[in-house]
């Protein structure tokens, strides 16, 4: 009879450390954390000279005889990918609808023209211009002629103008 309780101690002592291993194995959990970083969107507008205008509008003061245009850029100062921006254009002197903006989705306007497609802006409508963080989109601001006339243009984003978030490895 010894010998019995003894093979059926054996079993049992092998039936449960089997089952633990097996626990082991299927139950493990391995966790690792990563910190979140700080998601930051932001539009900042860049003279043709390279002036960077952090937190305000490109203004420009002038008298001309003949319609002009001046080229700017709007570059995306933020950690994600905007999916669109604001522009808003102020100013006196002259008839606000002899004023355009105009994008060049692929970059900066080159010799007075776009490579890519021309996108018209219109002042305080979100105009859904994709750009990557570091990456800007070309702008022409055509002036009329006038006397003594001052126009402004800003840009600005929010939350809704940055892509959607995603999850992953969850």
């Amino acid at each position: 009879m010894r010998t019995t309780t003894a093979a059926l101690g054996g079993v049992v002592l092998s039936a449960l450390l089997a089952t633990g291993v097996a626990d082991a194995a299927t139950g493990a959990v391995a966790t690792a954390r990563t910190a979140a970083g700080t998601a930051t969107w932001s539009a900042t507008l860049v003279r043709s000279d390279g002036a960077v205008l952090t937190g305000r509008p490109y203004t420009a003061d002038y008298t001309a005889l003949l319609p002009f245009a001046v080229y700017l850029s709007a570059r995306n100062t933020g950690t994600t990918a905007l999916t669109g921006q604001v522009y808003s254009i102020s100013g006196y002197g002259f008839a606000l609808s002899g004023v355009a903006l105009d994008a060049c989705t692929t970059g900066p306007w080159q010799n007075g023209s776009c490579p890519g497609q021309v996108v018209p802006v219109r002042s305080g409508a979100t105009a859904a211009l994709p750009v990557a963080p570091g990456a800007s989109v070309g702008l022409r601001l055509s002036l009329p002629a006038g006397v003594g006339v001052s126009v402004s243009v800003s840009a600005s984003t929010s939350r809704a103008h940055v892509r959607a978030a995603t999850t992953t490895n969850s």
